[in-house]
Parts: C-alpha cells; structure tokens; sequence
C-alpha cells in the first residue's frame, strides 16, 4: 500500500490538534484515542511501486475539512494528480469506550492545521502483523 508521510512541521501540528481534540471530547462516559501512525493511506487509484513516477504525477495536495462518523474523526485530504482529482481522509483519533450509537459532538474547530502539504515522504507499508506495520522504501516530495 502505498502511502504519504507528512514533514515534522505537519506532524507536530497534527498530534497538536489530536491531543485538542481528545481532550475536548473525553469525559467519564466516552474515551477517544489518537490514531497512530500518521500516515494517509492514497486512493486505490494511486496505489504504485514506482515511487518516482508518482511523485512527479501529484501536483498538489490540500487539507478540505474535518469528517466525522459515529466513533472516527478524520482529516479530507484532495489529491490533484496530472488527470484527475482524489480524496483520502486520515483518521485522527477513534472512540474507544461509549455507545457506539451515540454521536459525538464535534468541537468547534474552525481552523485546519494547515492548508497544503508542500513537503512529505512518499512509501510503501508493509503490514508486518495485526498491529505493526513498517515502510519499506520511500522517497522525499517537495512540491513546486
């Protein structure tokens, strides 16, 4: 599966707002935790080996909004590439404990952590078991 890791600077800014946010909505009845790692798994239709190539094929990548469903809070990421448009989210932290039928509110969080990424790591993950996972090759992307 190929996959986009995001610069230091964007990192730092998006284990910030996970820690806003678990603390915002985690009270004695419902528990959230961060999501880890902070990796934004591409669209199928971008899933390749050859780093190089994809690399070269994305023109631009901006952060559109927040997304919630009744237990995931996610990030909506847009993907233009040299012919089309693509979305991916990026999960930023999951309820652990509460009716899963019960919805959340949504902190008041107007403010995205930043607007574009111009800075990432382009790599391949490799599922070692159920709950590791490594990347075995990668390729540093700055966008023009």
């Amino acid at each position: 599966m190929t996959v986009l890791m995001f610069h230091s600077t964007e990192q730092l800014k998006l284990v910030a707002l996970q820690k806003k946010l678990t603390a915002a909505l985690n009270n004695r009845d419902v528990i959230f935790y961060a999501h880890m790692p902070l990796w934004l798994e591409l669209p199928q239709n971008l899933q390749q080996t050859d780093l190089k190539s994809l690399s070269k094929s994305i023109k631009k990548i901006t952060v559109v909004s927040f997304v919630c469903n009744s237990d995931t809070v996610f990030l909506k990421f847009q993907i233009d590439v040299s012919d089309n448009k693509y979305f991916a989210e990026l999960p930023l932290i999951h309820k652990y404990k509460g009716d899963k039928e019960d919805k959340f509110n949504m902190p008041e969080q107007k403010e995205l952590p930043f607007e574009m990424v111009t800075i990432f790591r382009l790599g391949i993950q490799k599922k070692l078991s159920s709950n590791s996972k490594c990347i075995t090759e990668s390729k540093w992307v700055k966008m023009r």
